[in-house]
């Protein structure tokens, strides 16, 4: 019951962080099209490492099951 609990956190926070990238890429076309290109490279890396963060937990809960 406590692993089901922790996963449906989250799943809550992926969501919180799939939509802030949303709102700041308008932001930054709205601005400057240069400025983008700088700043989705970080986001990307960023998402990259959260999921791999992710998966580790995962597995992590997995094994200790």
């Amino acid at each position: 019951v406590l692993f089901e609990g922790d996963e449906n956190e989250e799943e809550e926070e992926e969501v919180m962080e799939e939509d802030l990238p949303y709102n700041d890429e308008f932001n930054v076309e709205s601005s400057s099209d240069n400025d983008e290109d700088d700043l989705d490279e970080p986001k990307l890396d960023i998402e990259k490492k959260s999921k791999k963060l992710r998966e580790k937990q995962r597995q992590q809960k997995e094994s200790a099951e």
